[in-house]
């Protein structure tokens, strides 16, 4: 059975590690899905703004398929001068601005990782990451299963615990 394997890079794991100790409370976007009655938001790609700083965690995913047809997701993390797709962010109409509450620092970082096993193949993949607060708050931001490529991330914690409920932790960092 042949096995493909898809990890975050380097400059990923990098880019991750820049959360660690530092405050976040806002995620911003640049356009958002939303369903009635539901928490979970669904994004392109996803900045995370570093408190006192002017840079930026910028997450997106991909959606492409192995050789043999079957799915899965490639994450991407960056750290950037600029919110990916927000030209001013003066002008709070114009993206999602979501709180996650006062300012808070981050203790840690996981890569969350998903292994499925098809008929002919397996497909390991990075799928998302948790970021846990000071405040014990975390929160998922993980991979849409459609070939959108989408992000997702909840507005309530026990949505964000069961977006990640499929995952398991493959790197953590605190």
């Amino acid at each position: 059975m042949k096995t493909t394997e898809v990890k975050i890079d380097c400059e990923s794991e990098a880019a991750l590690k820049a959360l660690l100790n530092r405050s976040i409370g806002t995620l911003l976007s640049p356009h958002a899905d939303l369903c009635h009655g539901s928490s979970v938001i669904a994004v392109k790609y996803v900045s995370i703004p570093l408190a006192g700083e002017e840079k930026f965690v910028v997450l997106e995913c991909d959606w492409k398929e192995t050789a043999g047809g079957y799915d899965y997701y490639s994450l991407g993390v960056r750290l950037a001068d600029n919110p990916k797709g927000i030209t001013n962010r003066r002008r709070a109409w114009n993206h999602l601005s979501f709180s996650l509450g006062k300012d808070q620092t981050v203790t840690a970082v996981e890569v969350l990782h998903e292994q499925i096993v098809f008929a002919q193949e397996t497909v390991c993949y990075d799928a998302g990451i948790r970021i846990t607060r000071q405040d014990g708050a975390r929160i998922a931001i993980v991979r849409q299963e459609s070939i959108a490529g989408l992000l997702e991330f909840a507005a309530l914690p026990e949505d964000n615990e069961w977006l990640a409920s499929d995952l398991e932790t493959r790197i953590r960092y605190d």
